[in-house]
């Protein structure tokens, strides 16, 4: 794992300063080896030399704790040959068992220690006659018959070493078989002592699960004759990466770990088992009086801190210290490892007596916890070597290179690595038509700490030979695009470690007086896109739309999981990718709807560009009452205008007339709602006898020439004196005011009847106006669905490095918007929920439905974005790929970025670098690729 931990860290720089202090009282005095700093002055290579130089030092270190243990000179002489001659394994096992027998029940007197005092008074009288009194005083203390079990517990281990898997063909490094007896309080004796036996503390016999460790790779480390650590990092091997990085390490580190968990495992069994689950269980009820306690010194009070550990990362003058050096701090190793064990045994007692817990097993217990101290440095002293590496690279740049400042640099190095034609750009859009203010602007962003742009290869697609799109907007119509189409490709840099993940939005935002309709969706054959979403955008709306990216797996990734399955299921596997490639096609089409409107009406060019007003009305007409276009339209008129101004002022008249017809009906409907209240007003009035113009329950009418034209309701009942005094005035009043519209949108909007759409038009197929292109027929430049599997190959035969993903972008279920209400007050933000997108759904494809004239009038004002994105995981951070992995991330998305953009721009690879020196370079690092 990355060395990173801080506070790790500052506790292995505290103990190596106490191992300097005492290296330079080992050392000749007037030498100064130092710790391995990035500052000092050494060569890449000696880096591989400390690594080497902490395993083979960690090893000896080992051995000379094992000896203790009693794997002598002579003992690993044969150990060795079990490897070298035998090619056998050797495994080192503590064996235990533990057995408890009842002995006997005794019955002993606890003396209470608190004392209780009684005064008495005593008369006597003397043969004189005389009298007196005096007080004595008595203590007493209460004795209690308590009853004690005893108990033979016996404790059986053995530490020995094997070869191969007979443990019975082995080597005994040391053994104790020991008993005693201990005693259990058991509460007061009554009259009546029972027959029965009591419960045991201890099972009757258990025998403990072997703690087993192979030290066959150690061994293996140690030369046969000469005993001498002989480990090597070969760097030869492709997998080699950094000296901490490659195999080597790996497995020595992997050794570490094991020798760790067995320590703890052993250190566990002599302190819970032996010491706190047998020895503590001693508890006469008399202790004092039985004259003889088992309990002795804790095992959990033993330390190693005193013993000298000499795995330290030290280079002296840029090179490693010599073969003496090293004897040396074994020596001192070995010393202060035997005065630490005499010390330990002092509070021990022998282990010739019958004592559980001696200094066999407290020895025991030090060398382990001697053992995970050596295991300990030596990882942590590697991975402070790699530590190193990284500060020297974040020296060396100035700062710690994080995803977003990769992302900035590879932004900047596209721009030399391509040529002009094909370097990627950023992806935003102004909505327009030429030599026109813009409309609007459309963007995919990444959500940051700043909100920048995406930037994607693109490619503007022909104009001619390219069939049409359709976008189907219910069950009968499908609306034909023919304006302009643009591919994009997106390649996303990805670090897996990294612990936030990248955000990206779809923004719009429209001018004011302005408006625009947006669809988004994914493409689904060779000329259909499918719509999921659509709203339309008008007078400075500025609208947010999360996308979400979903990473597939990688071409190989699945071809690999597939390998094993039957014929039937690869080819359910291969369908369901397929499906899944396809819809990785994220669509986003904008439609200009004053152009449209303009060639739906017969209006020349730029006829409703300063019709503002005409403008919303029209669109009003079209969404909230679905007015016919031919009421509008020029084409169905009886007379030919000469001028364009006479065309819009004829079409501002028809406007008009719908208009007022609306108003009409509505004033009708309302008119016959008054009249249907004032009927059941008058009902009311002559059923309870009322007066005058008092009608029932709070309700009054204002008279207006005689006529009852308007009803307020009150929000409660008034007295008749009140009512009597109520004046026109304070009843207009009441009247609450009429709701403001939406800039665009007519005041009658809110008196519009529900809007009755298919509810199944989203998802029927489109009709039978849509142009089928087989696949045989259609190419690339025609059907987009071909892409992603034609990068779907490309990637699993040159993408040797399996980083490449293809990515599903969708639209989120939550978007935000930014309106005015109108001109008087601010902006105000809020979020549209998928009810809301629904209803935004169903407007926009109704207008749609309109301006196209359910479908016969094709859209040319129109621009369709279609996104393939491919994503390029690490499986680490920028600093940690280019350090832990030695891999240059700047080389592979170099790669991946050709990938990509000879795909988008249909070129070999080497046509869409900038220059002849770039493509001699990469050639030399991916001749696969540029031959391709």
């Amino acid at each position: 794992m990355r060395y990173t931990n801080t506070f790790i860290e500052t506790q292995f720089l505290i103990s190596v300063d106490k191992a300097l202090a005492r290296v330079k009282t080992i050392l000749d005095t007037t030498r100064h080896p130092q710790l391995a700093h990035e500052d000092e002055d050494h060569k890449y290579d000696d880096k591989y030399a400390l690594a080497e130089f902490l395993v083979n030092t960690s090893i000896a270190a080992k051995l000379n704790a094992l000896e203790r243990l009693g794997l002598d000179g002579e003992k690993l002489q044969q150990v060795l040959s079990w490897v070298y001659d035998d090619k056998q394994s050797v495994t080192l096992r503590l064996e235990a068992e533990d057995t408890c027998s009842y002995l006997k029940e005794n019955i002993v007197s606890v003396r209470s220690n608190v004392e209780h005092e009684v005064e008495t008074t005593v008369q006597r009288t003397s043969f004189l006659g005389l009298g007196g009194e005096r007080t004595e005083t008595i203590s007493t203390k209460v004795v209690t018959k308590v009853k004690e079990h005893h108990w033979k517990v016996g404790v059986q281990h053995r530490l020995l070493i094997y070869k191969g898997s007979d443990p019975e063909n082995c080597i005994e490094l040391q053994a104790r078989n020991v008993s005693t007896v201990i005693i259990i309080a058991a509460g007061q004796a009554t009259g009546a002592s029972p027959s029965q036996k009591p419960r045991s503390p201890l099972a009757e016999r258990t025998s403990h699960r072997p703690i087993e460790l192979n030290l066959t790779w150690m061994l293996q480390r140690i030369s046969p004759k000469e005993q001498q650590c002989q480990f090597y990092i070969d760097r030869t091997k492709h997998s080699c990466k950094t000296p901490r990085r490659n195999e080597n390490v790996d497995e020595a580190v992997q050794f570490e770990h094991e020798l760790q968990l067995w320590t703890q495992r052993v250190s566990t069994y002599y302190l819970t088992r032996v010491q706190n689950g047998i020895q503590n269980r001693h508890k006469p009820a008399s202790p004092t009086e039985d004259g003889t306690s088992n309990k002795g010194p804790d095992l959990g009070s033993i330390t190693d801190e005193t013993i000298f550990v000499p795995v330290i990362p030290l280079l002296e003058k840029g090179s490693v210290l010599s073969l003496g050096d090293v004897a040396a701090f074994l020596g001192e190793q070995n010393r202060s490892l035997q005065a630490s064990i005499a010390d330990t045994s002092k509070s021990f007692p022998p282990s010739q007596l019958m004592r559980l817990v001696s200094n066999l097993e407290a020895t025991t217990y030090l060398l382990c916890k001697h053992l995970s101290t050596i295991v300990q440095q030596t990882v942590e002293g590697l991975d402070y070597v790699e530590n190193m590496l990284e500060k020297q690279l974040v020296q060396a740049i100035g700062k710690e290179v994080d995803g977003k400042e990769f992302e900035e640099y590879i932004r900047y190095h596209h721009k030399k690595l391509f040529g002009d034609k094909y370097a990627p750009i950023p992806f935003t859009y102004a909505v327009r038509r030429p030599d026109h203010y813009p409309d609007g602007m459309l963007s995919i962003e990444n959500v940051d700490s700043q909100i920048d742009p995406v930037y994607t290869w693109v490619r503007k697609m022909p104009d001619t030979g390219r069939t049409s799109m359709f976008v189907p907007i219910n069950a009968a119509t499908s609306v034909e695009l023919r304006g302009g189409c643009f591919l994009h490709g997106w390649l996303q840099h990805r670090f897996e470690s990294s612990p936030v993940e990248p955000l990206f939005q779809l923004a719009a935002r429209a001018r004011q007086f302005s408006s625009f309709l947006l669809i988004i969706g994914n493409i689904m054959g060779p000329n259909q896109l499918n719509p999921k979403n659509a709203i339309i955008l008008q007078n400075k709306d500025e609208l947010l739309i999360p996308l979400i990216t979903n990473v597939l797996p990688s071409a190989k990734d699945f071809k690999d999981a597939i390998a094993s399955l039957s014929p039937e299921q690869q080819d359910f596997a291969n369908s369901f990718r397929s499906m899944q490639l396809e819809s990785s096609i994220f669509g986003v089409c904008v439609i200009q709807l004053k152009p449209q409107l303009e060639r739906l009406l017969g209006l020349p060019d730029d006829a409703l560009t300063k019709e503002i007003q005409l403008t919303q009305d029209l669109m009003s007409l079209f969404v909230d009452y679905q007015i016919p276009s031919d009421l509008l339209s020029l084409q169905h008129a009886s007379t030919t205008l000469p001028t364009d101004a006479e065309k819009v002022a004829l079409v501002k008249e028809y406007v008009k007339a719908v208009t007022d017809v609306i108003a009409a009906e509505k004033k009708k409907q309302l008119d016959e709602e008054t009249m249907k209240a004032d009927m059941r007003t008058e009902m009311m009035h002559k059923q309870t006898g009322g007066h005058g113009d008092g009608v029932g329950q709070g309700e009054i009418y204002i008279r207006s020439e005689g006529k009852k034209v308007r009803r307020v309701r009150k929000l409660m009942a008034a007295p008749r004196m009140v009512q009597s005094d109520f004046t026109p005035e304070m009843a207009m009043s009441c009247i609450a005011p009429p709701p403001q519209s939406v800039p665009g949108e007519s005041a009658t909007t809110y008196d519009l009847m529900d809007v009755q759409v298919g509810a199944d038009a989203e998802q029927k197929t489109p009709s039978s106006n849509l142009t089928n292109l087989s696949q045989g027929e259609a190419g690339v430049a025609n059907d987009f669905t071909l892409i992603p599997r034609i990068l779907d190959q490309k990637l699993e035969v040159l993408d040797k490095d399996n980083a490449l993903h293809s990515t599903v972008i969708k639209a989120g279920d939550l978007w935000t918007r930014k309106r005015q209400q109108n001109l008087l007050v601010s902006p105000e933000t809020y979020s549209l929920t998928s009810s809301d997108l629904d209803s935004e759904k169903t407007k926009a494809f109704d207008l749609l439905d309109a301006i196209s004239r359910s479908g016969t009038l094709p859209i040319d004002c129109s621009e369709l974005h279609v996104v393939i994105a491919v994503s390029h995981c690490f499986e680490n951070t920028v600093m940690g790929t280019v350090v832990q992995d030695n891999i240059n991330p700047i080389l592979k998305v170099e790669k991946s970025s050709m990938l990509l953009a000879s795909t988008v721009h249909a070129e070999l690879p080497n046509k869409v670098l900038a220059n002849e020196k770039e493509i001699a370079r990469l050639k030399g690092a991916f001749p696969e690729l540029m031959d391709a």
